[in-house]
């Protein structure tokens, strides 16, 4: 397989891994209780929809690590330290955010369908955890820092549009925020975080090998 294959192949994960949060971020506010989200999240768990939702998600963020690869062996010449940065950080966060989700798929419905230990996940015990709470601002730090200067990157090397790569860390930001907000406010942000990858990918698939 030529390097040519594997941009193509990268870039058609991304969009598909970009979709499938798009499915994700949707479906959560749409298909699962949302009234159960702060007053009793085990009643959350315990919906039937909550397995495939939460799939979706890990298997999106799992398709996006190929495109950021891809991407960034294409603009890693004009990227210097702080792209090498970016790349790190954002990739480091995916993982993060993989690791989370596999607790949401494995552990939290096993929790939540025992009555002995359904209180960890209503009464946020695990949420309010100093070490939770280290994980969560590690996570989320990493994906804002790494974000900006991937995208800073991406823009400034001249094989990508400078739209696709601001509207991915406009989208993240406005997801970052939307939570404070609305919850439409955060499917937004993830909408234009999709868009942008989309149009990163696109520009990765289409690229004349000679070019990259």
């Amino acid at each position: 397989m030529n390097l040519s294959t594997l941009h193509k192949l990268s870039g058609w994960s991304f969009i598909a891994g970009a979709s499938l949060l798009v499915v994700y971020s949707v479906a959560f506010f749409a298909c699962l209780p949302m009234a159960s989200l702060n007053d009793n999240f085990a009643a959350l768990v315990s919906d039937p929809d909550w397995l495939w939702i939460v799939c979706t998600a890990f298997f999106g963020l799992l398709l996006m690590l190929p495109g950021y690869t891809a991407i960034y062996s294409v603009t890693f010449r004009s990227g210097g330290w702080a792209g090498f940065t970016g790349y790190m950080l954002i990739v480091f966060a995916n993982l993060l955010q993989m690791c989370q989700v596999t607790w949401e798929i494995f552990i939290y419905p096993i929790l939540a369908h025992q009555t002995e230990t359904a209180f960890l996940l209503s009464d946020h015990v695990i949420e309010t955890d100093p070490g939770i709470a280290v994980f969560f601002w590690t996570s989320s730090l990493s994906i804002l820092i790494g974000i900006i200067l991937f995208c800073r990157m991406v823009a400034r090397s001249g094989h990508f549009g400078k739209a696709g790569a601001w509207g991915m860390a406009g989208g993240a930001i406005v997801y970052g925020i939307g939570p404070f907000l609305t919850v439409y406010v955060a499917i937004g942000g993830i909408v234009l975080f999709a868009a942008g990858a989309i149009c990163l990918a696109n520009n990765l698939i289409r690229k004349i090998p000679s070019e990259i």
